[in-house]
C-alpha cells in the first residue's frame, strides 16, 4: 500500500472505533427514555426476557358482505397444437429420420443413401419439421445406422437442417 491508502485506512479505523460507543450510547437512551403505549395496533413479542414493540396501522376495511368462491372460474384449457402432415399417397413415398454421413467421393453429385428406394433413383427429401426440400441420388454403397431410413451426405443435409439436430424427420419420394 501506498502512503494514501495507509492514511485512508487509518482515518477510517478512528472514525468506526469513535462512531461505535455513540451509536451505542444513543441507542440507550432512545429505548430507556419512553415505554410504547399499548393498543390494537402494537404487537408485543418476547424473546428471552428481552420485549420489544412493533408498531402498525391497520388500514380501515368495510366489507360488503362474505365472499365465497362458488368454482365457476373458467379454467381454459392448454393450447393443442395439430400438426398436419398429409399421409403418404404413393407406394414410392416414405417418412422416416434422416441423418448425414461425409460421402468419400470428388464428383459432384449429390449423393444420399435409402435401401426403400431402387438404386440410382432421384430422391426428393423434404423436412418435415421446416418444409425444406432437396434432390439427390440414391447410391446403396453406405450402411445405415440403426433406425435411420435414410443417410444424406453432409453438404446436403445442411441445406435442410442444422446438424446438431440430427436425425430429423422426413419424407422422401422417387
Amino acid at each position: 500500500m501506498d502512503v494514501h491508502q495507509r492514511r485512508r485506512v487509518a482515518l477510517a479505523s478512528v472514525l468506526t472505533l469513535a462512531a461505535i460507543p455513540a451509536y451505542l450510547m444513543l441507542g440507550r437512551e432512545a429505548a430507556g427514555s419512553t415505554e410504547p403505549a399499548l393498543d390494537a395496533s402494537t404487537v408485543v413479542t418476547e424473546q428471552l426476557g428481552a420485549e420489544s414493540t412493533v408498531a402498525f396501522t391497520v388500514p380501515p376495511t368495510t366489507m360488503a358482505g362474505p365472499i365465497f368462491l362458488d368454482n365457476t372460474a373458467v379454467i381454459v384449457p392448454p393450447a393443442v397444437i395439430d400438426v398436419v402432415r398429409p399421409e403418404p399417397t404413393a407406394d414410392n413415398q416414405v417418412e422416416g429420420r434422416a441423418t448425414f454421413l461425409r460421402y468419400d467421393t470428388t464428383a459432384d453429385e449429390r449423393l444420399c443413401t435409402a435401401y426403400v428406394a431402387t438404386n440410382g433413383a432421384v430422391l426428393t427429401v423434404t423436412n418435415i419439421a421446416n418444409g425444406l426440400s432437396l434432390t439427390c441420388r440414391n447410391r446403396y454403397g453406405e450402411p445405415l445406422p440403426s433406425g435411420v431410413d435414410l443417410l444424406l451426405d453432409t453438404d446436403l443435409y445442411t441445406r435442410i437442417a442444422d446438424l446438431a439436430d440430427a436425425p430429423i424427420f422426413v419424407r422422401f419420394d422417387w
